[in-house]
């Protein structure tokens, strides 16, 4: 059948997180136990998207996304933070780490092996030509709704911008007559003392969701875009530079500008893959999938891997079996994980994680003791068109 995937290896992940004792698992009929899902974010006023949540190394949960929202597009974004001290059951109130004056979105997270935190996001400012000048999308908005956009629209410049190197770009796009519309652009912090205190933003090469990824032997790597640009990326100083090792090509006749998202992750043999919301014709709204062999150098051309639904998340278990995480935008609206043993050139079938309404999606997973997973997504609310940040914490058997 296709996809059909053999879990040899499930259960030495369990020996290796627990140390438990070996149990027998039948790879043909895996199942997934939700054990729990809860909201994680208190304010139902304030739409909270787009998160990452990763293990640290003093055995916390550290979770950043883009808070402070008043809906998917809007002028109020900033990058915020929240603390799990016990495995999920409560989290920290948000602390608000980075705030520029235009919309900063996505927020992804990485622990580097000396211990550093660095977390990206991009800036937009596409509120201003796709909601705040289209009369047809205000007309019946509160005036005071209207005001504050106006107002945060007029403060977005370089004046109003206490970060030296975001203040420099905003200044470069004035001189040339370009402003209110800063083109979009990606951003680094990063902390050398636990998340205690941040640097200021510094511009990287490229965007995606979740960031960086940390591999089996330390490299730093990212697989992201910039504009028309699809490439992986590796820091060899700690994250506080990024140098272009390889571009990843396109499916013949597929526009690279409409590729987007990306996640990247590296298998027990090295081979990287990497995987891409795609947006052409033909496998429009697919997972692309593009590996390489050599580090990163070279890719192979993307192909499709039979899934619709995005973007995803990868995550690499200890014994080596490759989990993604996606959202499923039609119906059945659904979270879904699928595994791998094979270095993602197979994927079992979709497990559901959770139905889902409205504007939801952005999951990602980290792994929990005791035989435990922890996906973290956002989900709109049924009663408003906020959103929330919702959490499972499921297991296999």
């Amino acid at each position: 059948m296709r996809n059909r995937i053999v879990f040899l290896g499930v259960l030495s992940l369990f020996a290796v997180i627990n140390g438990c004792s070996s149990r027998s698992i039948d790879p043909a009929n895996i199942e997934i136990t939700v054990e729990s899902t809860g909201i994680i974010s208190k304010d139902r006023d304030i739409f909270s998207g787009w998160p990452t949540v990763i293990n640290t190394n003093r055995g916390d949960l550290l979770a950043v996304y883009s808070g402070g929202r008043e809906g998917h597009v809007c002028p109020f974004g900033r990058v915020e933070l929240k603390i799990s001290k016990d495995n999920g059951k409560t989290w920290s109130d948000p602390e608000v780490i980075a705030n520029t004056p235009m919309d900063d979105r996505d927020a992804g997270v990485v622990e580097t092996d000396k211990g550093t935190l660095l977390v990206t996001w991009f800036t937009s400012t596409a509120y201003v030509d796709r909601i705040l000048d289209r009369p047809d999308r205000t007309a019946d908005w509160p005036q005071e709704k209207l005001d504050s956009w106006k107002e945060a629209r007029d403060n977005m410049t370089s004046a109003n911008c206490s970060y030296p190197e975001i203040r420099k770009f905003m200044e470069q796009v004035e001189q040339e007559g370009n402003a209110p519309l800063y083109p979009p652009t990606q951003w680094m912090i990063r902390s050398e003392d636990r998340g205690k205190s941040w640097s200021d933003p510094y511009h990287v090469p490229l965007m995606s969701p979740n960031g960086p990824k940390l591999t089996k032997d330390n490299r730093l790597i990212w697989a992201g875009k910039d504009e028309s640009l699809i490439a992986v990326a590796e820091s060899f100083d700690d994250g506080k530079t990024w140098e272009i090792i390889g571009k990843i090509p396109s499916y013949p006749a597929h526009d690279p500008a409409d590729y987007h998202e990306l996640d990247i992750i590296d298998c027990k043999d090295g081979t990287l893959i990497s995987q891409i919301r795609n947006h052409n014709e033909p496998y429009s709204f697919e997972t692309l999938q593009t590996r390489s062999e050599d580090g990163g150098k070279t890719w192979t051309v993307p192909r499709s891997i039979d899934v619709w639904g995005l973007p995803s998340h990868l995550l690499r278990m200890p014994d080596n079996t490759l989990i993604m995480t996606y959202g499923h935008r039609r119906e059945p609206r659904n979270i879904y994980v699928r595994f791998s043993d094979d270095c993602g050139i197979s994927w079992s079938d979709p497990h559901s994680l959770g139905e889902t309404t409205g504007d939801f999606g952005y999951p990602t997973t980290v792994i929990l003791p005791d035989e435990k997973l922890l996906t973290l997504w956002y989900q709109t609310m049924s009663d408003n068109n906020n959103a929330q940040l919702f959490q499972s914490i499921w297991s296999i058997k």
